[in-house]
């Protein structure tokens, strides 16, 4: 009786078979690992941009919001812009007036790149990335500071009365045409 057993050749393709099947496996979860993290990192980064305008390290305050990008000052006194590379696709740039460049986000369409000044704080940021991700957020820098009340005159009469000190207001007494003329009579009030 004659057994059947598998040959050489049939163990051979079995094993490239097998090595075949594990190797499309490998690389299907490779691919879709890297799309995963090309499409978290868009996010975070962001997420991290929005945070870093909106932050207190510099505490930037809006100046303006014009076509070629947004002019911010912080806490300093430091002019900065945010721009859009002028290539088709390029980094958004955070750029100081006197030198220096922080990229914000990498590889940004820059066709995409529009603003909206909502208020003296605040812009409608919106891009999308390489990735054909949207990315849109309300943009909320600190609030302006109020104006300063113009300096006091030395010579008014409120500092006089104030002794030199600006913080001390003078309460004005009453006036003369608060108080009767001398000579007149004085009218008793009625209490009813």
């Amino acid at each position: 009786m004659k057994r059947h057993a598998f040959t050489l050749a049939d163990a051979l393709l079995g094993l490239i078979i097998l090595a075949v099947t594990v190797l499309l496996i490998e690389m299907t979860f490779q691919t879709l690992n890297r799309q995963t993290k090309l499409t978290l990192s868009s996010e975070t980064d962001w997420y991290e941009a929005v945070a870093l305008l909106e932050g207190d390290r510099y505490a930037f305050t809006l100046v303006e919001a014009g076509r070629t990008g947004l002019t911010l000052r912080d806490r300093r006194g430091r002019l900065f812009k945010v721009t859009a590379d002028p290539r088709p696709i390029g980094p958004l740039a955070l750029k100081g007036s006197s030198g220096g460049y922080i990229p914000l986000l990498i590889k940004v369409q820059s066709s995409t790149v529009a603003w909206r000044m909502l208020n003296d704080h605040e812009v409608a940021l919106s891009l999308t990335t390489t990735d054909q991700r949207r990315h849109e957020a309300i943009v909320q820098f600190q609030p302006p500071a109020p104006s300063r009340p113009r300096a006091i005159d030395r010579d008014s009469p409120a500092e006089r009365d104030c002794n030199g000190d600006p913080l001390q207001r003078a309460v004005p007494g009453p006036t003369t045409a608060d108080q009767p003329a001398i000579g007149a009579p004085v009218r008793p009030t009625d209490p009813n």
